[in-house]
C-alpha cells in the first residue's frame, strides 16, 4: 500500500569545473508503511524509495536523469522524506480534528 507524495527543498549542486548552486528541487518519493510480522509474515519496515527530482531554475523545472537521482539519494534525503512524510500526516490529522470539532459545534 504504498503512496507518492513530493516535497519541496533547497538542493546545492557542485558540477565539475563550477561552483556550487543552490536550486529548488521538489522530491517524489514513494512511502510503504511498516507492518508488523504475523505467523505467516516477519513483517517490514516503513521504507521509502526516491521515485525523481526535479529542479527548477528561473521558473522553469527540469526532470533529472536517474543516475543523477541515484548519485543525490542519501541516508540524509531518505530521512528528510521520512521527516516529511510525519509532518503531512501530523498536519492531515490537525485537519481532521478541527473538521471534526466544527461538525460537533454545528450539530448543536
Amino acid at each position: 500500500m504504498s503512496s507518492l507524495h513530493t516535497m519541496k527543498l533547497d538542493l546545492a549542486i557542485c558540477l565539475v569545473g563550477s561552483a556550487e548552486r543552490e536550486f529548488e528541487a521538489h522530491v517524489s518519493y514513494w512511502f510503504t508503511p511498516a507492518w508488523p510480522p504475523t505467523r505467516e509474515d516477519p513483517g517490514c519496515e516503513a521504507t521509502i524509495e526516491i521515485d525523481s527530482i526535479q529542479i527548477s531554475q528561473l521558473g522553469e523545472y527540469y526532470k533529472l536523469p536517474s543516475w543523477i537521482v541515484d548519485a543525490l539519494t542519501d541516508e540524509d534525503l531518505i530521512a528528510q522524506c521520512f521527516s516529511d512524510k510525519a509532518a503531512s500526516d501530523e498536519y492531515a490529522r490537525e485537519l481532521a480534528y478541527e473538521a471534526r470539532l466544527e461538525e460537533l459545534r454545528g450539530s448543536k
